[in-house]
């Protein structure tokens, strides 16, 4: 793959977080949303985030190897990111007082948008190749 492809798509996955944070931010500060919402907000989108990393980085390292390096690394980088995601998910709602409610209904909305646009991905460059 190449160093430009992967920088565009790091930067556009990087670019997208920023602009719905910055979103919600503004509706912070306008008092449209609650702090606890925020709070909830940020640390599920960094979750989130965090896990995007992980799915390109595994796409990226096993693009160029066998197909049995990109089996391995992408389908156990799933079993991987889940296992990170649920350690992730108990910590906050343990450790930090935020509203469980907004934070899981915020989680599945990144997570399910992220999967969306992780599959996009997936089948553009496919289609690139």
């Amino acid at each position: 793959m190449k160093k430009r492809k992967k920088t565009n798509t790091l930067f556009f996955v990087f670019l997208t977080y920023l602009i719905v944070f910055f979103a919600f931010y503004l509706l912070f500060n306008y008092g449209v949303v609650g702090k606890i919402f925020f709070n909830a907000f940020v640390y599920a989108g960094a979750l989130n985030f965090l896990n995007s990393l992980l799915a390109l980085s595994f796409f990226i390292f096993s693009i160029e190897g066998s197909n049995k390096k990109f089996m391995t690394l992408n389908l156990g980088g799933i079993g991987v990111r889940i296992l990170l995601m649920i350690i992730g998910i108990i910590i906050v709602i343990k450790s930090l007082k935020i509203e469980i409610f907004d934070f899981i209904l915020v989680f599945f909305v990144f997570y399910f948008v992220q999967l969306i646009l992780e599959i996009r991905y997936f089948h553009n460059f496919n289609k690139e190749k």
